[in-house]
């Protein structure tokens, strides 16, 4: 479609009239078109493939000059394209049928018209057949396709106006129907017989003709070959066949015109009957006496020859195995039949040519006599001893083999029960006879095939022997442990339970009492054993069941362990006071008692007096005489004939008395020093006089050559606090006593002022006496050049 549009141009203005002629190619197309609204339309569909000038042309009218405009570049026309449909004229087709395949090309819009030229048709990508288009279509017919799948290919070759454009499509043929007909030769027939199978294969068409190719045999699914097919027909001949039923089968297998197909029968094949008589080589026969059973096996029909194969006995119903046909006879030779009467069947299997057949006799076997004949593995026997008889049965004929059933046993007329006989014999196994002579008997009950028969015997119980066993709980022992002692009563083998009754204990062959036995043991417990070696005898008494024994054993008494401890009736105590040690003695487990003897005291490993008889596991030890100072005091026990010695010691402090000492405090330093606060104060460079009293218990004062151990100025501090340990000491015994004092004139030439000295008198009690004092005025060059006077 073309549109042409009049407007008109500045400065003129409204909207043109008339008519416009539009021209393609320099030719009109159409006629002249009346302006609408400044516009007009026209539409063409026969263009030519190709570029094409299109014009238009204004004529004016009485307001508006005339113009001409184009479109620009021209009209460019392009090939339609096409739509190629394909068709078959039967699908799916059979075999040999002629089957027409149609093209029909469409233009695709917005193409249009009616394409032209030719459609090459291919099948299965082989060549290609062209056919011009008629009126848009193209056929081709063929009946040579074979069976199976085509793939049918059509393609337009395109003109001057189209494009060409192509389909596919996939034609199916099938193969021809075919029916297949199965026959024996003979049915039923006989083993080895030759037997020919056919197999008829027809077309269902009869117009189609007859099938070629080959037949598949089966017999029982068993591949049997192929045979091909001639005329229609295919065969299988076989003499291999065996008794019974079998299923032929004929599969055509087809071929590129006809399908498969297939049939089957069942062929019937038949044995030759025979007859079977057994016989018995001795009837009756004894229990146990050998007796062979024969089988003869005939053919029905004398002309087929000698049946073979095997033949199944049975007694009783119980296969006995099969036996081999030899010359048409099969023989079974038994020696264990029982006592009456048994079915005997001799049935003859068949084979491959002959049926099976089977026969039957009754055998009768009579029973045997017995003996039996009893015996024991012990005799005489110990009490509790296991005991075992034995009863052997045996058949009076040797032929008869070993009896079976039970044996009742008895002991002392009392019924012991029944026993399996196993190999021809039967057990009782006790271990509970008396002391004493027992009757046994053992009585065989006979079964359906042996009689009963029986014996006995005297068994004779003898005491059974034992062992006793001491022990000692504890050995060595200590002096007053318990001791237990065990005596262990067993029986001695061959001999068997638990002896009872009493155990007589002695000790250095006197009676130390006597117990009860319980689970086999008796025990006796002592705790006054002396020191030494005791013998200690068990002597077990003989019982009804059981013999009597002893044992002994060497008891060793060792002395007890002791434990010493010392204690002092006052620690520290004062210079001249009475003190009191006891030292206590007792006997450390597991021994027990109260130990007796001596015991020496010791000060510093020196004697205190004479040893100190223990009373009650104590002794003591009483002075007054003991110097200041600390002291060892040791406490020695020398132990006796039953107890151990043993020891103890420990630390007593004896000190001078602390309390009023001649008027004045004892072991305190003495005006004009103050011995507490307020602090004393010296004037520098004076001579101070330090002194003191020491008193004993009785408040009499000492002064004993070397009291003061030591002395020293300990520290000092100064009036601003700063404090100096000096530890500045003298051991030369500076201090003097005399009325009653220790004294030490002190110079404080050489000691700084302002500082407050703190000094120490050590004594030889252990104790000290401290005290200090203040230095104020003057000043000196150094603390630690003081004088003494």
């Amino acid at each position: 479609t073309f549109t042409a549009t009049v407007g008109a141009m500045a400065p003129g203005s409204g909207t043109p009239s008339g008519s416009v002629q539009f021209n393609v190619d320099g030719s009109s197309l159409g006629g002249p078109l009346v302006l609408s609204a400044g516009t007009a339309s026209i539409s063409a569909s026969a263009l030519a493939v190709g570029t094409h000038a299109v014009t238009v042309s204004y004529g004016g009218d009485t307001s508006f000059n005339g113009s001409t405009g184009a479109v620009a570049g021209g009209q460019s026309v392009n090939k339609a394209d096409s739509i190629t449909a394909l068709t078959s004229s039967d699908n799916p087709s059979k075999r040999n049928q002629s089957v027409t395949f149609t093209a029909i090309v469409n233009p695709n819009p917005p193409g249009s018209g009616s394409p032209t030229g030719t459609v090459a048709f291919t099948i299965d990508g082989g060549s290609p057949v062209t056919v011009a288009l008629d009126n848009r279509q193209a056929s081709l017919s063929t009946a040579a396709l074979s069976a199976g799948d085509h793939t049918i290919m059509a393609v337009y070759s395109g003109d001057a106006g189209f494009n060409t454009s192509s389909n596919t499509f996939t034609q199916t043929v099938h193969r021809l129907d075919t029916t297949t007909s199965l026959t024996s030769s003979v049915d039923p027939s006989r083993p080895h017989q030759n037997v020919v199978f056919t197999a008829i294969v027809s077309a269902v068409d009869p117009q189609a003709g007859t099938p070629g190719g080959s037949v598949q045999f089966l017999i029982d699914g068993v591949d049997m070959g192929s045979s091909a097919l001639s005329g229609g027909q295919a065969t299988l001949s076989t003499t291999d066949l065996s008794v019974g039923q079998h299923t032929v089968t004929a599969a055509y297998q087809g071929d590129d015109t006809f399908k498969g197909s297939g049939d089957a029968l069942v062929q019937t094949v038949q044995t030759v009957g025979t007859t079977t008589g057994v016989a018995s080589s001795t009837n009756p026969s004894a229990f146990h006496q050998q007796v062979t059973f024969t089988a003869t096996v005939t053919a029905d029909d004398p002309d087929v020859g000698t049946p073979e194969g095997m033949v199944q006995f049975t007694i009783d119903g119980i296969d006995q195995g099969s036996s081999t046909l030899s010359g048409g006879r099969a023989t079974l030779s038994v020696a264990s039949l029982s006592v009456g009467d048994h079915t005997v069947r001799a049935e003859y299997e068949g084979d491959d040519t002959f049926a099976g057949s089977a026969d039957t006799l009754t055998q009768s076997v009579i029973s045997a006599e017995t003996s039996t004949r009893l015996t024991s593995n012990h005799n005489p026997s110990a009490f509790g001893q296991g005991v075992t008889f034995t009863a052997t049965v045996d058949a009076m004929s040797q032929s008869a083999g070993d009896p079976g059933g039970k044996v009742r046993f008895e002991i002392d007329g009392q019924d012991q029960g029944v026993q399996t006989l196993s190999g021809g014999q039967a057990t009782l196994s006790v271990a509970d006879l008396a002391v004493g002579d027992h009757s046994v008997e053992a009585t065989y009950l006979g079964d359906d095939t042996f009689n009963p028969s029986d014996d006995a015997l005297s068994q004779t119980v003898t005491k059974a022997g034992t062992a006793t066993t001491l022990t000692s709980s504890s050995r060595p022992s200590a002096f007053g442990e318990r001791v237990t002692f065990t005596a262990t009563v067993n029986v001695v083998a061959p001999g068997d339970g638990v002896p009872n009754g009493t155990v007589a204990f002695q000790i250095d062959g006197g009676d130390a009492g006597t117990a009860h036995l319980s689970g086999g043991q008796a025990t006796m417990s002592v705790s006054d054993l002396s020191v030494g070696t005791h013998d200690v005898r068990a002597v077990y008494a003989a019982t009804g069941d059981f013999g009597g024994s002893a044992d002994s054993l060497a008891q060793a008494v060792n002395r007890a362990d002791t434990s010493t401890q010392v204690v002092s009736s006052a620690s520290p105590s004062v210079v001249g006071s009475s003190v009191s040690f006891t030292a206590h003695v007792t006997a450390r487990a597991p021994g027990a008692g109260t130990p007796t003897g001596t015991v020496q005291f010791q000060m510093d490993g020196a004697d205190l007096g004479p040893t100190v008889a223990l009373s009650g596991g104590s002794a003591g030890f009483t002075t007054s005489g003991l110097p200041a100072g600390t002291h060892t005091i040791g406490a020695i026990y020398a132990g006796s004939g039953s107890f151990a010695g043993s020891s103890d010691s420990l630390s007593q402090s004896i000190q001078y008395a602390s309390g009023d000492c001649q008027g004045t405090p004892g072991r305190q330093i003495m005006p004009p020093i103050n011995a507490g606060d307020p602090v004393s104060d010296v004037n520098a460079g004076s001579t101070v006089p330090a002194k003191f009293r020491v008193c004993d218990a009785n408040g009499d004062t000492v002064g004993t050559s070397g009291l003061v151990k030591s002395f020293e100025l300990v520290k000092r501090v100064g009036d601003g606090g700063g404090e100096e340990v000096l530890h500045q000491a003298w051991t030369d015994g500076e201090f003097k006593y005399s009325n009653h004092a220790w004294k030490l004139n002190l110079e404080t030439k050489s000691l700084d002022a302002g500082y407050t000295y703190f000094w120490s008198a050590h004594l030889d009690d252990g104790t000290s006496i401290d005290f200090r004092f203040h230095l104020k005025g003057g000043s000196s060059t150094s603390p630690g050049t003081t004088k003494k006077h």
